[in-house]
């Protein structure tokens, strides 16, 4: 294996955990790993997400979940390939994992993907596979601090 010291850039670690390995054991890999890197190397590790469904844990990988859908104590995960996942999890528990990661909240049914957000009109927000879903007063505004508009000088978003 090569080494490269003294090589300033991005090291990016992909591994695969086993459903018996103990978050402990995942917290002392990553601090051992930060340990072996010198300081003009910058090392991201995301831990993957596990989640519990009926088949058992499953894995999530954020790029491919377009938005989650809370159902009383569960949430239903929408995946970029049509497929939904229902997990025994609360919408709350999972999108705390989420929401720093290009996903937002836009009421309290709905966290979204903002890269498959394709059209905002007035309380409807319209997903690229085209999926409507209910924005919320008190999350609107949040939204639309998310990303540039073009064109206007104030964003006033009106109510259907």
């Amino acid at each position: 294996m090569e080494k490269n010291v003294n090589r300033v850039g991005n090291v990016d670690i992909h591994f695969s955990l086993g459903v018996g390995l103990k978050s402990e054991a995942v917290d002392n890999f990553l601090d051992c790993l930060s340990k072996l890197v010198n300081d003009n190397t910058f090392v991201y590790v995301a831990k993957p997400l596990f989640v519990p469904s009926k088949k058992g844990l499953q894995r999530i990988r954020k790029e491919e979940v377009v938005y989650f859908k809370a159902e009383r104590n569960c949430c239903t995960i929408h995946f970029i390939t049509g497929e939904s996942l229902l997990v025994t999890t609360p919408l709350a528990n999972i999108a705390r994992h989420f929401l720093n990661d290009n996903f937002i909240r836009i009421h309290r049914s709905y966290v979204i993907n903002m890269e498959y957000l394709e059209f905002l009109l007035g309380n409807t927000a319209t997903l690229k596979n085209g999926v409507k879903l209910t924005v919320s007063r008190e999350f609107r505004k949040d939204i639309c601090k998310c990303f540039e508009i073009e064109g206007t000088k104030s964003l006033k978003v009106v109510s259907s």
